[in-house]
């Protein structure tokens, strides 16, 4: 009686790469907090990921462009929750429009404070939400 352990190996080793690949390639998009700056203008830069405060400018990366904002004219910060519509609930629409409104965002007004407070916030936004490498 003759056996193909060389195929089914092959196809382990086929299954193994292929969800590894798949795993390499979907990681760094889901770790990924999306932000967005209100600036003193009324100007919005949106879909940012936040890379570091360097003195009193935050540094921020939009797509493939590396945008320093001085801190002093950022009036608040937002992490843009991530959206999820699950099917089946019956909500009136709410999940709907909760997610288009910002109603699950996490945001930092810094409106009111000074340049040191709006510093500390910032310090604290990036311990709470490590930059991620590119």
């Amino acid at each position: 009686m003759m056996t193909d352990n060389g195929a089914k190996g092959n196809d382990a080793v086929k299954t193994t790469v292929i969800a590894t690949l798949a795993l390499l390639f979907t990681a760094p998009c889901a770790a990924q907090d999306r932000w967005q700056l209100t600036l003193n203008s009324g100007q919005y830069l949106w879909d940012l990921q936040l890379v570091k405060l360097d003195g009193a400018a935050l540094v921020v990366r939009q797509a493939d462009t590396t945008v320093t904002v001085p801190v002093s004219d950022i009036t608040e910060l937002r992490l843009v929750a991530k959206s999820v519509k699950q099917t089946g609930r019956d909500d009136g629409g709410r999940a709907v429009f909760n997610a288009l409104s910002g109603a699950g965002d996490e945001v930092y007004t810094l409106t009111l404070a000074d340049l040191p407070e709006r510093l500390g916030v910032v310090r604290d936004v990036l311990r709470a939400h490590p930059p991620t490498s590119p």
